[in-house]
């Protein structure tokens, strides 16, 4: 009968340490889906009538898959796999109307920390990463309004480059 209750006791006494460990120890796969905005950007192009046009800011769609690992103590790393999806509009002059589609996509090294806040059901994390992603711009018409009847397509053009990003967020 002791034996049972000591059995007991050191059971109940393990339920909260169990509950504050942190959510990721070892491997992990994460997909996720979101919201991206591009910001307003410079078009350059060969024509000369739309030099100097920019692509207002445009809401947009995100795609991620990632694996990494839990090393425990909160912190984490993974490499992630991204796709974002815009289609931004030519406003500014001389292009004063138009859009094209941009597509981003390329891969990602990341390290976090997630954040013990003493509730077992959510924890906060912060992180960066750096990795190289390509742009590719398509399927897009621009009109100067400062030259009746000046309408240009736009080719497709992908090119890439060294990205980096600051991750903020929450795990359930």
């Amino acid at each position: 009968m002791k034996l049972r209750n000591l059995l007991l006791a050191a059971t109940l006494l393990t339920i909260p340490v169990a509950a504050k460990a942190q959510p990721v120890v070892g491997p992990y796969v994460n997909l996720g889906v979101g919201f991206a905005y591009l910001m307003k950007m410079s078009a350059h192009g060969d024509d000369p009538a739309f030099s100097g046009s920019e692509l207002d800011g445009a809401p947009g769609a995100v795609g991620v898959v990632s694996a990494g690992w839990g090393f425990g103590y909160g912190f984490r790393a993974e490499l992630e796999l991204n796709e974002r999806y815009q289609q931004p509009d030519f406003t500014s002059f001389p292009a004063n109307s138009g859009h094209a589609t941009l597509n981003t996509y390329g891969a990602m090294a990341n390290a976090f920390y997630d954040f013990d806040i003493g509730m077992p059901w959510i924890y906060p994390y912060i992180g960066a990463g750096a990795g190289y992603e390509f742009t590719s711009l398509s399927s897009g018409t621009a009109t100067n309004g400062s030259v009746p009847g000046t309408t240009a397509s736009i080719q497709d053009t992908t090119r890439g480059g060294f990205a980096a990003q600051g991750i903020a967020g929450a795990s359930f």
